[in-house]
């Protein structure tokens, strides 16, 4: 117990009372070992320290007569007496007051049988051992007996087990000290109030004789909730406002050419995010007193979530994807790309998030469940143990829920993120927001990935979930919007760019039945409008990159074309074809206006 750090003041030892005295001490100084375990004298003494016991009364301290007429001082008296002849036995000599109140018992028992066995035709002289007739007489004279002696009172329950007085001491200074007599036929304790207890703590606290179990319930502290909100709040409303302004300044170039249906979509997106983060501190009081309450909430955080995520992300994605469309195409050739195509894109990522939580909510819909997720030792001095009880949102099959859902929005964004890195070098003016979007896609794949691990691991623990949750979603989605739209904003407030269209001439060539021109990847990049600009050195520099584009894209078709050439060249039988350079394609090129 020592070894195992079950001793001192928070534990009291209660053993038998007949180990006699100094017991904890071995004779020969060796001490005790118990396996790989030895207790030196000295760690047995702080060991026992304070123990209680119990035994039987071996002498009584009454003062009236017993059954046999002597007092116990005088029966105690005659023992020592006895015990000074060399030939007296003195073997089990402890026992010997039970030993004489025990044949008093039965010569009791014997002497009252006498009439009962007459009526039967018995005797004692002529009883037999067997005969159960005789038996059940005894055992009935023997409950019914009570007497007084030397041990003290003397009965026995209907089992025949004696009933008597049993003494309650305690180790105090190194010796069994006795501060209490229970007496088993009354069912009374007598005490002994001048013995002081004293406890081995530090208040002198009586030791209590088990744990202190104390239940608390698990919530959001409606401090951390109003502060969260109050944050959520003010981003939702910064995002409210670039979205009405980018649907009131749509028709401006500066926004036009980036998409404003797409940007709203993502504005969208980001506002069912932040609401969600209201539903997921719901478990707050007196809010998580509603069981109704929050099981709408469990739903409702995870609609939100995911709906708002897969509008953001996936608007985001569709951006990107456009560009890295039209920029890393080895076509000359490439095909006009309208939002409508985007939209497409957005909607088909909504339907399958919305065809799993469907699913979710008709196979395996969510129930709320109360558990009692950590057990800690708040005090150890007080001897009390904390118990959080907290209401949390589970299904049945949450894993498989979970893993399509992940799975699905995680390909999505490894692609995304892909792609954003494939176009991190496009800086055109006219797709002002792609370095952006790329920006935007690394912080939301980051923050999500960190965020969706650390929920994991603090579940159970509901401020620190609703506190980090709150947090890897209004800071990703914040900086998002910020990304796509202060430019933009930015960028009215200073008046917009001023560009104005104009013309260079590129060839086009014909080959056998293909006609292939340079100019269609512009056409999908440049309205044919004029926009305004702040910046000349700027525009000299995005005319210069289309130009390279051009060039770039000029080289590859040259390159194309004498190949097929070569190769028509091996073979004498077949008909060499002839290039024509056949027209030529006017393209509209953005060069600073005389006006600016």
């Amino acid at each position: 117990a020592y070894h195992l750090g079950l001793t001192g003041p928070k534990y009291v030892w209660i053993i038998p009372g007949w180990l006699g005295d100094h017991w904890w001490i071995d004779p020969q100084g060796k001490g005790v070992t118990v396996g790989n375990n030895h207790c030196n004298d000295s760690i047995m003494a702080q060991a026992v320290q304070g123990y209680f016991c119990m035994a039987s009364l071996s002498i009584s301290n009454r003062p009236e007569p017993t059954v046999s007429g002597m007092t116990s001082a005088e029966w105690l008296q005659l023992r020592n007496q006895y015990l000074l002849n060399p030939k007296a036995y003195t073997g089990a000599i402890d026992y010997a007051s039970y030993s004489y109140d025990a044949v008093w018992a039965i010569a009791l028992t014997l002497n009252r049988s006498i009439d009962q066995l007459a009526n039967i035709d018995r005797r004692l002289e002529d009883i037999d051992y067997n005969d159960k007739e005789v038996l059940a007489i005894f055992m009935e004279q023997m409950r019914s007996l009570e007497f007084l002696g030397i041990t003290g009172s003397v009965a026995f329950n209907d089992n025949g087990d004696r009933l008597g007085t049993a003494t309650i001491k305690r180790q105090i200074n190194s010796n069994e000290v006795t501060f209490g007599l229970y007496d088993q036929v009354n069912e009374d304790v007598s005490w002994n109030y001048s013995i002081v207890i004293n406890w081995q703590n530090a208040d002198n606290q009586t030791p209590v004789d088990s744990p202190k179990i104390t239940v608390i319930e698990g919530v959001v502290p409606i401090s951390l909730f109003i502060g969260i909100s109050i944050i959520n709040f003010i981003a939702m409303l910064m995002t409210i406002t670039f979205l009405a302004i980018n649907i009131r300044n749509r028709a401006i170039r500066i926004i036009k050419v980036s998409s404003p249906n797409v940007n709203n979509i993502i504005a969208i997106g980001a506002i069912f995010c932040y609401i969600s983060v209201i539903f997921f501190g719901i478990n707050t009081r007196p809010l998580n007193q509603f069981k109704t309450l929050m099981l709408v909430a469990c739903w409702c955080r995870s609609w939100f979530l995911v709906v708002g995520y897969t509008l953001g992300f996936g608007a985001l994605f569709a951006k990107t994807w456009r560009i890295n469309y039209i920029f890393t195409r080895k076509s000359v050739k490439t095909k006009l790309i309208r939002d409508r195509r985007l939209y497409g894109i957005i909607s088909a990522a909504v339907l399958v998030d919305v065809s799993i939580m469907t699913a979710w909510g008709i196979i395996d819909p969510v129930f709320l469940q109360t558990t009692n997720t950590s057990t800690a030792e708040a005090n150890q001095d007080a001897d009390e143990i904390l118990i959080t009880s907290v209401h949390q949102c589970q299904s049945t099959h949450p894993i498989v829920w979970n893993v399509l859902l992940f799975g699905f929005n995680g390909l999505m964004l490894v692609f995304g993120a892909i792609l954003a890195w494939q176009t991190r070098q496009v800086k055109m003016l006219a797709v002002n927001d792609s370095k952006l979007i790329g920006l935007a896609i690394y912080n939301v794949a980051l923050f999500a990935i960190i965020g969706a691990i650390i929920s994991f691991i603090v579940y159970d623990k509901p401020d620190a979930f609703f506190g980090l949750t709150s947090f890897f979603i209004i800071f990703p989605t914040t900086v998002t919007i910020c990304l796509i739209f202060v430019p933009k904003v930015y960028k009215l407030r200073n008046g917009g760019i001023s560009v104005k269209l104009t013309t260079f001439s590129i060839a086009n060539y014909r080959t056998k039945g293909v006609v292939k021109s340079n100019s269609s990847n512009l056409r999908n990049i440049y309205p044919a409008t004029s926009l305004e600009c702040e910046n000349m050195n700027e525009l000299r520099k995005e005319i210069q990159q289309l130009q390279e584009i051009l060039t770039a894209k000029q080289r590859y078709f040259n390159d194309a074309m004498e190949m097929k050439a070569a190769a028509a060249a091996c073979n004498s039988h077949m008909f060499m074809p002839t290039l024509h350079r056949h027209s030529t394609t006017v393209v509209p090129v953005l060069v600073p206006s005389e006006s600016s």
